[in-house]
């Protein structure tokens, strides 16, 4: 499940980057338009870096069901 959330969390950072671009625009956050590309930049960045780390945590539980399905054949 981890695995999926973090493939999803991936799949859905770029709108959610530019998301948070335009929502900096309209609530005056960022001033102008490149500083609304470097909050989108920001916000994918850490979206990236969090679904990664879920990612890698649910590689060892994975490892286990694989070992587990091909052991039994």
């Amino acid at each position: 499940m981890k695995m999926y959330v973090s493939l999803f969390l991936a799949a859905a950072s770029m709108p959610v980057g530019f998301l948070a671009g335009v929502f900096g625009l309209q609530h005056r956050i960022a001033r102008s338009f490149p500083d609304a590309m470097m909050l989108g930049a920001v916000v994918t960045g850490w979206a990236l870096i969090i679904a990664l780390v879920i990612f890698l945590w649910s590689v060892p539980s994975t490892m286990k069901r694989i070992k587990a399905v091909t052991n039994s054949n």
